[in-house]
Parts: C-alpha cells; structure tokens; sequence
C-alpha cells in the first residue's frame, strides 16, 4: 500500500521538467527583447545628509512638583525615577449632541 505514493511521487517528478520547458516556450522572443526607456521622477540626491533637526525641549519637573525620587545605578549609568504630583489637564470636550430623528433619516 505504501508503493501508491511513491508512484505518484514519481510520475508528478518526471512531469516537472516538460512543465518547465512549456514555461519558457510560452513567451515569445519579441517581448524578451524588447527595451524600454526609464525616466528619473523627481531629484537624485548627492549624498549630503539632510541637516539635523532641532533639540527637543527638555521636560523640566519644578523640585516643588515632586513627591518621591529614586536613583538606581545599573550598568554603569544612574536610572533616576521620579514620583510627581499630577499635572492639571485642560476639561475634555463636552459630547456631541445626539442627531435628531430627521437627521438620521
């Protein structure tokens, strides 16, 4: 019984390069040959890098606003943590008013 896979293994093997040769009849040799024109869209750069953007604004916590602070050294550098009081964030916006029954229509 295990003699039926391995046929079929083998006929689906030897179909394999026909279908590879059909693969490469299937084009014909003008359009294998024939070139086209390739164009530039926009400018090519030189190399240069771009210049650097600015330095970010440090985020400064007034020593009043904090609470708690915790320095751990790992790997050769200082990890500080900070526990700060919350800051206040502007009110959300309020809902928007559900739509009519016209308007939904």
């Amino acid at each position: 019984m295990k003699v039926i896979p391995l046929l079929i293994l083998a006929v689906m093997a030897s179909r394999l390069p026909v279908l590879s040769q059909d693969a490469k009849d299937s084009f014909p040799e003008e359009q294998a040959t024939s070139s086209t024109t390739a164009r530039i869209i926009g400018s090519i750069p030189d190399g240069t890098p771009p210049p650097p953007e600015p330095p970010k604004p440090k985020f400064i916590v007034p020593a009043k606003d904090v609470l708690e602070s915790k320095s751990i050294q790992q790997g050769g550098r200082t990890i500080t943590v900070r526990k700060i009081k919350p800051i206040a964030l502007p009110p959300p916006p309020p809902p928007p008013e559900p739509l009519s029954a016209e308007a939904q229509a």
